[in-house]
């Protein structure tokens, strides 16, 4: 059986940044490139956990933990 390639991948610009771009049908109606989906780097993670509060860290902590119980 032979697929269509061309129904499940497409070439579209990025609908926030313009640029080009793969998109799968996975992505539903998401018509973003990776980049402006909101993938960040490790550093970037670090130095907002960083900036944030005690408050903010320990409520994202136990925000973790509660997700961790309930995807097991």
């Amino acid at each position: 059986m032979k697929r269509d390639l061309g129904r499940v991948l497409k070439s579209f610009n990025c609908k926030s940044c313009s640029k080009e771009f793969i998109w799968c049908w996975k992505q539903y109606g998401d018509f973003r490139c990776q980049t402006c989906r909101g993938v960040m780097t490790v550093e970037e993670v670090e130095k907002e956990l960083a900036e944030m509060s005690a408050e903010e860290y320990q409520s994202f902590m136990d925000d973790i933990e509660e997700y961790n119980k309930n995807n097991k």
